[in-house]
């Protein structure tokens, strides 16, 4: 914006985040803004975000906790996962020197990533996430 805001004013705020909600048509399938009426493409979401988009579907459906591979190999006993402890799980494996925690890495930090920014106010990491970044070449054709 040209320097006109204040980092104050750039924050994120519920309040905020509920009047761009607000803002959405699902008549139209666009936000309005004003009298003019804009339509947010995959597009547009790849170059504010620096990244593709695969055409995969993302389920939510979930498996078994025992069919995750990462638990099972990792020896994870937490009956849930929680944002602090996928930090502390992340802390923990960077700092391991060895080679097989690398992919291990990737994957929570995919995991802590996606779950910040998609819920950012919650704390509980469902397994369904972590079923999703078990196969890390199969997260580049997810949408």
């Amino acid at each position: 914006m040209d320097n006109r805001l204040t980092n104050t004013q750039c924050r994120k705020s519920d309040k905020l985040i509920i009047k761009i909600i607000e803002t959405y048509d699902p008549v139209k399938d666009k936000f309005r803004l004003g009298k003019i009426y804009l339509e947010i493409t995959k597009a547009d979401m790849v170059r504010v975000f620096g990244i593709n988009c695969g055409d995969e579907f993302v389920s939510l459906r979930s498996g078994c906790t025992e069919a995750i591979k990462f638990i099972a190999r990792r020896e994870i006993e937490e009956t849930q996962m929680t944002t602090t402890s996928v930090k502390q799980l992340l802390i923990e494996y960077v700092l391991k020197d060895e080679f097989e925690y690398v992919e291990d890495v990737a994957r929570l930090l995919c995991l802590f990533l996606s779950h910040t920014f998609f819920f950012p106010t919650g704390t509980t990491v469902k397994w369904v996430h972590l079923e999703r970044v078990e196969n890390l070449d199969k997260t580049m054709d997810y949408d």
